[in-house]
């Protein structure tokens, strides 16, 4: 689920007046999550658990977050070390992020996606090397001039964490792709379809 809990009421204006949770103000089946806010994906409200939130009886500490080269696919894998520094033994759940700052979207580009997670378990003082895999699909945005779904090209920022807000490291990558600017009007085009590139 990509749904949170908005942590105070007051975070959404016609709410706070009427009293009523944000949830239940918001069509929850329409689709297009940047229109509804409600994902982490979107949302700028605080919120009560974030998005892979959970808890441990030990705490860890991560160390420098590494992004390996593309394949063919736009396959890649990210590596970060991670250590208990707690005294008990536990599991923890590796998330990776992924967010492009300077998409072609702009607002309407997910603020960070989840594209890896990988769960280990680990001993007292123990550290461990994470590898995470990220598929070039889980990477890949709707690119409206070639009604694909593909990776669009830019300078990336990658996030390491406990959730989609307890980032323990980070990192920057150029990933290859398309080139999700402008709109090629040689052919004729549906305006509506198309209408996110309309200014």
């Amino acid at each position: 689920l990509q749904f949170v809990n908005y942590a105070e009421i007051k975070n959404h204006i016609i709410c706070s007046k009427l009293g009523i949770a944000p949830r239940y103000t918001v069509d929850i089946t329409q689709a297009d999550a940047a229109a509804t806010g409600l994902t982490y994906q979107y949302t700028n409200a605080p919120v009560t658990y974030d998005f892979g939130y959970g808890l441990s009886y030990t705490t860890y500490e991560y160390g420098e977050l590494s992004i390996g080269e593309q394949d063919t696919d736009g396959n890649f894998t990210a590596t970060v070390s991670v250590t208990n520094t707690g005294d008990k033994a536990g599991a923890e759940i590796v998330e990776l992020y992924a967010s492009n700052p300077d998409s072609t979207y702009e607002n309407y580009a997910p603020k960070k996606r989840l594209v890896a997670f990988e769960k280990i378990e680990l001993d007292t003082g123990e550290t461990k090397e994470v590898t995470l895999k990220v598929s070039g699909e889980d990477m890949a945005l709707w690119n409206s001039n070639t009604d694909e779904y593909e990776i669009e090209a830019g300078t990336y920022t990658f996030e390491a964490g406990a959730s989609s807000q307890d980032v323990k490291a980070t990192a920057q990558a150029e990933i290859t792709g398309s080139d999700f600017d402008g709109l090629d009007i040689s052919e004729p085009v549906c305006v509506y379809d198309k209408s996110l590139f309309l200014e």
